[in-house]
């Protein structure tokens, strides 16, 4: 039994010995290994083969230090501290003093101020004129020409066949308030109402109010 074991273990040893001299034969430890910036690159274009030298860190940034597009017109510059600012366009400086201060200075201030002071107007209120072609009431003549607030009974109305559905439907069909108030001097208002949509008597139909009117000619 020992015998076989003996003869076993023999040839293992003896493999392992040919498989490490073959290694050895195949690359040789004293073999020096080509620098990567040496070993060519292999490209295969139409069915050729050809041989180009492999990119390193050192010819790339030769190559990208400045490159031009000139499908896009531009120009494309690395990344570097040491480069200028860019200019910017469309940039209002009005709020950098020293950019400022290199055009106007004092004097050029005060000429430019009284330059407008001499072109300023001021336009004075005048009467309302009347449009071309309208033959109707004006109502904001109308309500320059009163002075009750809104809610102050001054005519008399008779409520008799007056409810309040009906002033809400017949207020309803006009698209404002306005061409509610038109309407209503059209039909004899302030003094009669006969559309009823001005059931207070302050001469006001379906709630207009002339308070805006009002202001803006006060201002």
């Amino acid at each position: 039994m020992k015998k076989f074991l003996f003869i076993g273990a023999s040839l293992v040893l003896a493999a392992c010995e040919a498989a490490t001299d073959g290694l050895e034969e195949a690359t040789p430890l004293d073999m020096p290994v080509p620098q990567a910036s040496v070993i060519s690159q292999e490209i295969v274009l139409d069915g050729t083969t050809e041989f180009v030298p492999a990119e390193t860190p050192e010819s790339r940034a030769n190559e990208t230090e400045l490159v031009h597009t000139d499908d896009l017109n531009t120009t494309i510059v690395e990344a570097n501290p040491d480069n200028a600012a860019p200019e910017l366009f469309g940039l209002s400086d009005e709020n950098d003093f020293e950019a400022v201060s290199e055009r106007q200075t004092v004097e050029s201030d005060a000429e430019r101020l009284a330059a407008n002071r001499e072109r300023y107007k001021l336009i004075e209120p005048t009467d309302i004129p009347q449009r071309p072609g309208q033959a109707g009431p004006n109502i904001v003549a109308y309500a320059l020409a009163t002075d009750n607030p809104l809610g102050e009974p001054l005519y008399k109305r008779f409520l008799l066949f007056m409810t309040s559905e009906k002033y809400v439907n017949t207020c309803g069909s006009y698209a404002s308030p306005d061409l509610a108030q038109i309407a209503f001097l059209e039909a004899g208002g302030p003094e009669k109402d006969p559309l009823g949509i001005d059931p207070d008597g302050d001469g006001f139909a379906c709630a207009w109010d002339p308070g805006a009117f009002r202001s803006v000619a006060g201002s």
